[in-house]
C-alpha cells in the first residue's frame, strides 16, 4: 500500500535537495579558493564575479533539476518562465562576492522557493564555517554548525531536523541593530541613532545574509536596510526570518514580495 504523502513531506523533499545542492556549492567554493587563481573578474554592473561564483551556480542548478522547477540565479536570469509558473528557485550562489575575493568569511550560498510572490522555503549556508540554516513554512526554521550530512548518520533526509537547532534560539539582552559591514549608507546610519536615542542600544555589522540569520536566531533585533537589494539577495534568509516568527516588511509594513519585474527587492526592515 503506497504512502500518503503529505504538504509537508513535499517540502521535506524540496529543502533537502536544496541543502544538499547548498552544501555540494560550499566545497566547490572552498577548493576554488583555495586554488591559485580564483578567477576574478567584473561584470557588467561592475560587481565581481568569480569562479566560485560560476561553479557553484552550475552545481545548485544541476541539483535543483530532479524538482522540475525553473530556476532562477544571480548569474543566469531568465525573466520569461518564471512569470508564468506559481513557483521558482529563486538562488545566489555566492551571496558576498566582494567578502569572499577580500579574503573574508562571512559569505553564504542562498536558495529560496518563491510560491506565488511568497517566499516559502530558503536554505543558507556558510562554507567558511559550516554554519547551515534551513527553513520552509510547514517545519520552522532551524541552525545546525558542522558535518551536517556526516553528523546525521541514519538518515540524513530526515535526521537534519532532529540534530539541528530550532530557531530563535537566545534573546538579546540590549536591543541590537544590525547592519552592513561595508554599506553602512547616512539613512542606514541616521536611523541607528534616532533609534538609539535614549535607549540601551547596541549595534554590529554583518556581511551578506548572516544580518537576517541574526535576526532569525534572536543574537539581533532589528535590521534596517534603505537602499534596494536584488531579491535573490535576501529571499533565502527571509524564509529563515519568516519561520523563525519574525518576517521582513516593506516600510508600510507589508511582506516583502518577490517576482517584481526586475527582481529589485525593496527598501525593508527585518524584525
Amino acid at each position: 500500500m503506497g504512502r500518503n504523502f503529505t504538504s509537508k513531506d513535499y517540502y521535506d523533499f524540496l529543502l533537502y535537495v536544496a541543502v544538499d545542492a547548498a552544501l555540494e556549492a560550499g566545497e566547490e567554493i572552498i577548493r576554488v579558493r583555495k586554488s591559485a587563481n580564483i578567477g576574478t573578474r567584473k561584470k557588467l554592473d561592475k560587481s565581481f564575479v568569480t569562479d566560485a561564483d560560476i561553479n557553484a551556480n552550475n552545481i545548485i542548478t544541476e541539483k535543483l533539476r530532479s524538482t522540475n522547477i525553473i530556476v532562477v540565479s544571480e548569474e543566469v536570469i531568465d525573466t520569461g518562465d518564471r512569470f508564468n509558473v506559481e513557483s521558482f528557485w529563486l538562488l545566489d550562489p555566492l551571496d558576498g562576492t566582494s567578502e569572499f575575493v577580500d579574503g573574508g568569511d562571512e559569505y553564504t550560498v542562498n536558495i529560496a522557493l518563491i510560491e506565488n510572490e511568497k517566499v516559502v522555503l530558503g536554505v543558507v549556508y556558510v562554507p567558511e564555517t559550516k554554519e547551515l540554516y534551513f527553513a520552509h513554512k510547514e517545519l520552522g526554521s532551524y541552525k545546525y554548525v558542522g558535518d551536517v550530512l556526516k553528523d546525521a548518520e541514519k538518515d540524513p533526509h530526515n535526521d537534519i531536523v532532529r540534530i539541528s537547532t530550532k530557531l530563535p534560539y537566545i534573546e538579546t539582552e540590549k536591543y541590537t541593530i544590525v547592519a552592513s559591514k561595508k554599506n553602512l549608507d547616512e539613512e542606514t546610519s541616521f536611523f541607528i541613532e534616532l533609534i538609539s536615542d535614549g535607549r540601551d542600544v547596541e549595534y554590529k555589522n554583518r556581511s551578506s545574509s548572516l544580518k537576517f540569520c541574526m535576526i532569525a536566531e534572536g543574537t539581533a533585533d532589528l535590521y534596517p536596510r534603505f537602499y534596494s537589494l536584488a531579491e535573490w539577495d535576501i529571499a533565502a534568509a527571509h524564509a529563515i526570518v519568516k519561520f523563525a516568527g519574525k518576517n521582513v516588511y516593506e516600510f508600510d509594513g507589508t511582506e516583502v514580495d518577490y517576482n517584481t519585474k526586475y527582481l529589485v527587492a525593496p527598501q525593508f526592515i527585518a524584525k
